[in-house]
């Protein structure tokens, strides 16, 4: 399969929150349903204005296969080196193990490294032991222990 990497727009809303609610763990979180809830085309129409965050996606013949968001920051750390986030990494189950991942990460890694980046964070649910295997072969390593304090 060949693959191409652009910014998402929001002609992608409908196919992005599909990714997003493509398993346990989304299903559980997302509601996907016609008409979409309005705080989705909020959300990101602020991330397409923001400056330090897009969404990725990775196509094949025009079909969105995956989709990544990436949150670059400055940070003092590191002799106040630049981070990368990624979050929200969701490959559709028809191009899993077919490089549109890894298609997908690598072209995430550029973008970061590009935009001076120094470091890539990220995390990843405890039940994910897939991604947890994608993301070693990636060449990322598990260093520390993430947590989470939901608001709402």
């Amino acid at each position: 399969m060949t693959y191409s990497c652009r910014t998402a727009r929001k002609s992608d809303l409908a196919d992005l929150v599909r990714l997003l609610a493509d398993d346990d763990l989304g299903r559980s979180r997302e509601k996907l349903t016609d008409p979409l809830p309005a705080p989705y085309a909020d959300a990101l129409s602020e991330i397409i204005g923001s400056g330090f965050t897009q969404i990725i996606v990775v196509e094949s013949n025009g079909v969105v296969a995956g989709s990544l968001q990436l949150t670059m920051i400055p940070h003092l750390s590191y002799v106040g080196q630049r981070r990368a986030i990624f979050e929200s990494v969701h490959v559709a189950p028809e191009f899993q193990n077919r490089s549109a991942g890894t298609f997908l990460v690598r072209y995430a890694i550029d973008v970061a490294r590009s935009s001076g980046c120094g470091q890539i964070v990220l995390t990843s649910s405890n039940s994910r032991a897939d991604a947890h295997r994608f993301w070693k072969r990636m060449g990322f390593i598990a260093s520390h222990v993430g947590m989470k304090l939901h608001l709402t």
